[in-house]
């Protein structure tokens, strides 16, 4: 450790000046034990003028990084000193303002939205930071902000140019983040924004897929609400309808069912896949749901959403047994038989085996 060095570590403004007026190289003074230069111990110290004065002396060493791989403005950024991050950007290029530090590859501008500090990111995009810089993981500073549910950072940085498609390592997307963590403000801002709501990651799991596993079903509402594709497979040919029956979620495939609107949505192999995985757990309440599905299915021929199924099951619940249901099921549809008949003016046919069979 020099001299320098240990003048700026105890914050000896006089001695500094003193030092400086000798005109010494700045490859004399080296580094300290952890690869510090008499800059990177500086950015500690508030000290303007004094930051001031190294850097026009020595703006050579500005890029060099200590043992952690940070240079000085990444130092300047992780203790929020404004004042000299703005000297700073005197003397640096902009290839330079996106320079990471080695261990988690994050730069400044990251560095600053983790930090919560919009106003250095402000002064680092003006001077050129990129906003889609990625670390080491895929992670951008959009990323951060879902994981984060800051909205206003996000709004901002959708400002700037941010890609709300972006992906990590993974295939995670802000989106998907924010669905995980509940964000539904956030999840709505990037909709708006054009996020691809169907967009898998790396296993096909789509941001339906993780609101489903992570049991939130307000996110889950606003997703399908957004034309989320509800029978979407993940790389393990898991649906979120299924994925709510291994959860044992009825609640939620209410909720997933109440959205279908087409059979090809829920087919027959997926109805009965579900269904044995109810059985295989005991989950009850689930088996019932899907059970009625199908029973539904094989009488009518049609596929009855389940807001009239759960009226069935109700009525079910209070006369006794699921004969009643089957038989409201069928009443429902002799009777729109038999007023289509009635409008075609066509002669009373004798009853249906099924109308016979259900008579007793």
């Amino acid at each position: 450790m020099s001299l320098l060095h240990l003048a700026v570590k105890y914050r000896q403004e006089e001695c500094i000046k003193i030092i400086l007026d000798y005109n010494i190289p700045a490859k004399n003074f080296g580094k300290d034990i952890n690869g510090n230069s008499p800059l990177h111990l500086s950015c500690d110290w508030r000290n303007v003028n004094v930051f001031n004065l190294l850097s026009k002396k020595y703006y050579s060493i500005l890029r060099q990084k200590n043992k952690m791989g940070q240079n000085v403005l990444y130092c300047c950024t992780k203790n929020n000193n404004i004042e000299c991050i703005k000297i700073l950007l005197q003397y640096l290029c902009k290839s330079d303002i996106d320079e990471p530090e080695n261990e988690t590859e994050n730069s400044p501008f990251i560095l600053s939205i983790l930090n919560r500090n919009l106003e250095i990111a402000k002064i680092l995009y003006q001077h050129g930071a990129d906003v889609n810089f990625s670390n080491k993981r895929g992670m951008t500073a959009l990323h951060f902000c879902a994981i984060r549910g800051n909205e206003r950072f996000a709004k901002r940085l959708i400002e700037w140019g941010a890609n709300v498609n972006c992906a990590n390592e993974h295939g995670l997307t802000p989106l998907i983040f924010s669905a995980r963590g509940g964000k539904i403000k956030l999840i709505n801002l990037l909709l708006k924004n054009k996020a691809d709501i169907n967009c898998g990651d790396n296993d096909k799991w789509t941001a339906l897929h993780h609101s489903v596993k992570t049991k939130n079903e307000d996110v889950v509402k606003m997703l399908l609400k957004n034309q989320a594709i509800i029978n979407c497979k993940n790389k393990f040919g898991k649906s979120p309808i299924i994925l709510a029956c291994s959860s044992n979620l009825p609640s939620m495939i209410r909720i997933l069912l109440n959205n279908i609107t087409d059979p090809k949505q829920f087919p027959t192999n997926s109805r009965k896949k579900a269904l044995t995985i109810c059985q295989n757990h005991g989950y009850k309440e689930c088996e019932k749901i899907i059970q009625t599905c199908i029973n539904t299915e094989d009488m009518t021929g049609k596929f009855l959403r389940v807001k009239t199924i759960n009226r069935l099951m109700v009525r079910s619940q209070q006369q006794g047994s699921i004969v009643t249901i089957r038989r409201s099921l069928i009443s429902t549809t002799i009777g729109t038989k038999r007023s289509k008949r009635k409008r075609r003016s066509k002669p009373n046919r004798s009853p249906s085996v099924l109308e016979w069979f259900y008579h007793f």
